[in-house]
């Protein structure tokens, strides 16, 4: 009988940490994905597409300006900073549209915008995205701008906080 008790305890012991485990797992942070797209190459620079998610200004408003208007250059540096490995930030413009992005390709929700900035091909660049202001949640990716256009894909960034 004691036998068949030690048994039942370890068997319960046992359930009881996967289900520990299971919910640490779940509740880990799998990272952020981020729409981008590289084209327009001219032997030395090539450009940068980042879809602006929909819902992005909308979560995190852009600041206003003197005239009541969205300050989008501020909101642009606040969220999206790509800087390469000297520490010099990449300006970004906000436009309605990619020239390099099909919006076809974008699927599971339609962009608010793109942001389009002009990289150095084979230069090492380092881009955070902060979805939040003021929160911890910060996404990390590492990347060497290439050479030639690539077609529009995902980027899983890693957490960073």
């Amino acid at each position: 009988m004691a036998v068949k008790a030690l048994v039942w305890v370890m068997i319960l012991g046992s359930l009881g940490l996967s289900v520990l485990y299971m919910i640490q797992v779940m509740n880990e942070d799998p990272g952020y994905l981020v729409g981008t797209a590289f084209g327009r190459a001219d032997g030395t620079t090539i450009e940068i597409h980042i879809v602006v998610p929909l819902a992005a200004p909308m979560i995190d408003a852009p600041p206003l300006n003197a005239d009541y208007k969205p300050d989008w250059p501020t909101w642009i540096a606040d969220h999206y900073d790509v800087q390469d490995a000297s520490g010099n930030a990449v300006s970004f413009r906000r436009n309605i549209n990619s020239t390099v992005i099909k919006e076809s390709d974008v699927k599971g929700g339609l962009p608010d915008s793109y942001l389009i900035g002009k990289l150095q091909q084979g230069t090492s660049y380092t881009f955070k995205y902060i979805p939040i202001l003021g929160e911890p949640e910060k996404y990390l990716y590492e990347f060497v701008a290439p050479s030639a256009n690539e077609s529009f894909s995902r980027k899983r960034f890693d957490t960073d906080y």
